[in-house]
């Protein structure tokens, strides 16, 4: 259940310089459901343009290259009944990659954007804190750099989780392990397991633990969580 209002950063530091940000706020408008907005960007680091050079077989620096991506959405979700609820996000998208400069002479600014969708929805069966989930991410137009058409990374979601202390009659809210498992299907890459754990102390500080499966370059994840209420603002850090 969320409180008045949700507010969620993150920080991710990645190879070669790659950055991720993200900000994300929820609003909690009772029997009306949760209005949400989110932004993310991705900072590439600095790439520097090359081009042939026109006197030789070697190549010459055009300058540092503007490129990056970001993404602003606006979420909506509501609990239909006490074990279904169903949401959706409607983001706009932008990528830019740099202008370069074409055989004809023509200049090509590289960059792309576009509407987006996300749907999801939630299940409870009934057996204590039990729960299915489904979503489908980033259902797209299609977009095209130079000759290259392509779209999002259109991607399937089929989830579970569950508090495990259930069987242990721990009190709600004092103490919570939650086991989560997520089976992947994105449209350019073979299936993929997501499996984590969280553990929350007294709702207020979490210690998490994740590994993924049929990564080239990812395994094993760790990280804590500290959630406050300031001036009436749940504030979370990841």
């Amino acid at each position: 259940m969320l409180s008045d209002i949700d507010v969620f950063v993150s920080r991710t530091e990645w190879i070669a310089d790659i950055s991720y940000n993200a900000v994300g706020l929820v609003k909690n408008m009772e029997n009306m459901g949760n209005i949400g907005f989110s932004f993310i960007s991705c900072n590439y680091g600095d790439v520097m343009g090359t081009r042939v050079s026109a006197t030789d077989k070697g190549y010459v620096d055009t300058g540092m290259l503007d490129v990056g991506a970001f993404a602003v959405g606006l979420t909506y979700a509501r609990s239909w009944t006490d074990k279904f609820t169903m949401g959706g996000q409607v983001k706009y998208a932008s990528q830019r990659l740099g202008a370069n400069l074409l055989g004809d002479g023509s200049i090509s600014a590289n960059k792309v954007s576009c509407t987006a969708y996300d749907f999801g929805t939630i299940f409870y069966p009934g057996y204590k804190s039990f729960r299915l989930g489904m979503n489908i991410r980033n259902f797209s137009e299609q977009l095209t750099y130079q000759d290259t058409a392509f779209q999002l990374p259109l991607t399937f979601v089929i989830s579970f989780a569950m508090d495990v202390l259930d069987f242990m009659g721990e009190e709600p809210h004092e103490k919570s392990l939650l086991i989560a498992f997520d089976a992947i299907h994105p449209r350019d890459y073979t299936e993929r397991i997501h499996l984590g754990a969280e553990y929350w102390y007294n709702n207020m500080f979490a210690v998490r633990a994740g590994y993924k499966f049929n990564y080239d370059e990812e395994g094993f994840s760790a990280g804590f969580g500290l959630n406050r209420n300031i001036a009436g603002v749940d504030v979370k850090l990841d």
